[in-house]
C-alpha cells in the first residue's frame, strides 16, 4: 500500500464555517489511532449497494502537535478509485483533510467564543474517522458531525449542541429541594428532566 509523501492538517482549533470550534487540547485520539479508517467525503458504506464507495486506505503516523492534529495517509494499491486519489494527492490537486467530530463536552459560555463563532466550543471529543475532501472549512478541513452513529447535518448542529448541553448537566440541590424530593442534601440530578422521567421544582 503506497504511503503518501504528503503530512495532512486533520483538525484545528480554529473556527470551521459551520460556525463552532473543536479544541486540540480536548481530542481524543485513541479510538482513531486504533482504526485509523480513510474514507473519501466522509462516504461511509452503509452495506446497501454494491456501488458504495469502500474505505480508500487508513492514516498513520498521528500526531497531535500545538494546535494541529495531522497525519499521513497510507492507500489502498487494490483499490482503482483509491489509487486516482492517492494521484491526486501526490500532484498536489487534493490538498484537505477532514475529521468526524463526536463530541463529548461543550463551552457554552459565550465570552469565551472567538470573533464569528454561533455555536458552543467543543471542549472534548472523539474522531471517528478522517477523509480525503476536495474542499474545507477548517484549515482544510470539512468538519462531520456524528452522534451514536447518526449524522448530524450542519443545520441542525445548534438544536443537537443544545441537547448535549442538557444531557451533560447536573443540578446540585439545595436543602429545601431536597427535602421536597426526600433525597439526601446535595444530592445531583440531571438537568434534563427527561432524563429523569420527572419534573421537579427549583426553589
Amino acid at each position: 500500500m503506497p504511503k503518501s509523501t504528503k503530512r495532512f492538517v486533520l483538525s484545528t482549533s480554529q473556527l470551521n464555517s459551520h460556525g463552532f470550534r473543536s479544541l486540540t487540547d480536548g481530542a481524543d485520539l485513541a479510538d482513531f489511532i486504533a482504526n485509523p479508517i480513510m474514507y473519501w467525503l466522509h462516504s461511509t458504506p452503509e452495506g446497501k449497494s454494491n456501488e458504495e464507495l469502500l474505505p480508500i486506505g487508513f492514516w498513520e503516523d498521528i500526531k497531535k502537535e500545538g494546535d494541529e492534529i495531522t497525519a499521513v495517509p497510507n492507500f489502498d494499491d487494490n483499490d482503482e478509485f483509491a489509487m486516482k486519489i492517492y494521484n491526486k494527492v501526490e500532484h498536489g490537486t487534493l490538498r484537505a483533510a477532514s475529521v468526524e467530530v463526536e463530541p463529548l463536552e461543550l463551552d457554552t459560555e459565550k465570552k469565551n467564543w472567538v470573533k464569528g463563532q454561533k455555536l458552543p466550543t467543543v471542549t472534548k471529543w472523539k474522531i471517528g474517522e478522517a477523509s480525503i475532501v476536495d474542499r474545507g472549512s477548517n484549515k482544510g478541513a470539512l468538519v462531520k458531525l456524528k452522534h451514536k452513529g447518526n449524522v448530524i447535518a450542519p443545520d441542525d448542529a445548534a438544536e443537537y449542541f443544545d441537547t448535549i448541553q442538557h444531557d451533560n448537566m447536573k443540578i446540585k440541590l439545595n436543602e429545601k429541594t431536597s427535602q421536597f424530593l426526600k433525597l439526601a442534601e446535595g444530592a445531583e440530578l440531571d438537568a434534563n428532566p427527561k432524563k429523569q422521567g420527572i419534573f421537579y421544582p427549583l426553589f
